[in-house]
């Protein structure tokens, strides 16, 4: 990677942390692009190259998380189904909330009429993909049965955890979303998923 590789990836990079610190402390519509650009000491060309609006940055900014998450469940090899599954949804809520309501119901209006090409970039298959790479792991560790119906039950999850998320958003943080979703991953694993536990387990 030469020099000029390595300033335009900064540059993308400064563009991002930037962003993000403004939504932390105004939130999604009391900024302009300008106002980023003027923070960052960049010029507006240079934000549009990187990126075609400022919805464009913010879904570049609410993958992040969730792309580490992801990868923190590639590491945890040797951790047993239900207290991965208990991970993944608990780590999922708390993503959520540390976003706040307005960066959340910004991205919910992106994802349901995306615009740009971070926001036809499907979070909803990323979530139910790394829903689905958890039970098939475990049908290959053998703590669940190969009869499993990987893609329904993948569904069904993603389902009950975007409902409650669409509570949270709805009631205005009143209904807790982290506080219900652990009560689902409970039954989840102990009425839903038992069925399917292999005998030698």
């Amino acid at each position: 990677m030469n020099n000029r590789q390595i300033q335009a990836m900064e540059t993308k990079q400064l563009i991002i942390d930037t962003a993000a610190k403004l939504m932390a402390e105004s939130g999604f519509h009391e900024w302009k692009v300008e106002d980023l650009t003027n923070a960052c000491g960049v010029a507006k060309g240079t934000f549009y190259h990187y990126f075609k609006s400022k919805e464009d940055v913010v879904a570049v900014i609410a993958m992040l998380p969730f792309d580490e998450l992801k990868e923190e469940l590639k590491k945890k090899t040797g951790t047993l189904l239900p207290e991965l599954l208990r991970f993944y949804i608990a780590e999922f809520a708390r993503l959520i909330e540390r976003f706040g309501l307005g960066l959340t119901k910004q991205w919910l209006k992106s994802a349901s009429a995306p615009q740009t090409e971070s926001e036809k970039k499907s979070k909803l298959e990323f979530d139910m993909g790394c829903i689905r790479m958890i039970l098939t792991d475990a049908i290959k560790k053998g703590e669940l049965s190969e009869q499993i119906p990987v893609e329904t039950l993948t569904i069904q999850i993603t389902a009950q955890i975007y409902g409650m998320l669409m509570l949270w958003c709805l009631s205005d943080g009143k209904i807790s979303m982290s506080a219900n979703l652990k009560q689902y991953s409970d039954y989840l694993i102990t009425a839903v998923l038992r069925p399917y536990f292999s005998q030698s387990k």
